[in-house]
């Protein structure tokens, strides 16, 4: 997979089914999530007795442990997402931030797609998000996960190394993040994403990344190796 951090990017999902008072035109996700929120933690506080569950969100119950994971270095979190049936095998899932409260996609085609395109492009497809991901990280998280895997499908088609995958995916990145909106590849259920923060602002960042890129790319091929890793030190702000 591409996640950062494993045990702090676990998605859960629950599916009900008979629900004919909730979807679009119906009632919307909120008072439900609440209501899992509340189960969730009646049933986990006596294993974890800090646990704290936040249905505020846009999507999902954000489930916090206050239990630090050795592994993780950090608290180990979950996002439950209910969903309710849709037409084709799809689902409709909360959207508050929406009219209608719902928006409809098809998460487990979506995992197959992304994993049949990582499977043919060797693993580059995911060592590009990962990258992508590390970047965003430490520059203000100007793009949201999907942002950075739907640009990285469209920029990676087949095998290639980590420094040349993150050059596509940022010289792709640059002029679809300032076009609009990213695009749903292979014709998947989700809505287009926009970017987490000003478009122009992260279309200027994007490019800065870009450039120092393209610096730390001619350094390399003019054999000044400790240059460009210092480069890559200083792009990744490590």
């Amino acid at each position: 997979g591409d996640a950062m951090h494993p045990l702090n990017d676990v998605d859960l999902g629950v599916i009900l089914s008979n629900r004919s008072d909730l979807g679009p035109g119906r009632d919307g996700p909120r008072t439900e999530m609440r209501r899992l929120a509340d189960q969730l933690v009646g049933h986990l506080r006596p294993t974890f007795p800090g646990i704290r569950a936040d249905a505020q969100g846009k999507r999902s119950v954000v489930l916090t442990f206050n239990e630090p994971g050795a592994s993780a270095g950090s608290d180990f979190t979950a996002d439950v997402i209910i969903a309710l049936p849709g037409p084709k095998g799809s689902l409709l899932i909360p959207n508050t931030e929406t009219e209608s409260g719902w928006d409809l996609n098809d998460p487990r085609g979506h995992a197959d797609y992304v994993r049949r395109v990582n499977a043919e492009t060797g693993g580059s497809l995911a060592d590009t998000v990962r990258l992508a991901k590390h970047w965003r990280d430490r520059h203000g998280k100007p793009l949201y996960s999907w942002n950075i895997k739907t640009l990285a499908l469209e920029a990676i088609s087949g095998p290639t190394r980590a420094f040349e995958g993150l050059y596509r995916f940022f010289e792709h990145a640059v002029p679809a993040v300032a076009e609009g909106p990213t695009e749903n590849p292979g014709s998947m259920a989700y809505p287009p994403p926009t970017v987490a923060g000003d478009r122009g602002q992260t279309t200027r960042q994007m490019l800065e990344a870009l450039d120092r890129l393209e610096a730390i790319r001619l350094a390399a091929m003019a054999g000044r190796y400790e240059r460009a890793e210092r480069g890559l030190g200083r792009f990744f702000e490590d």
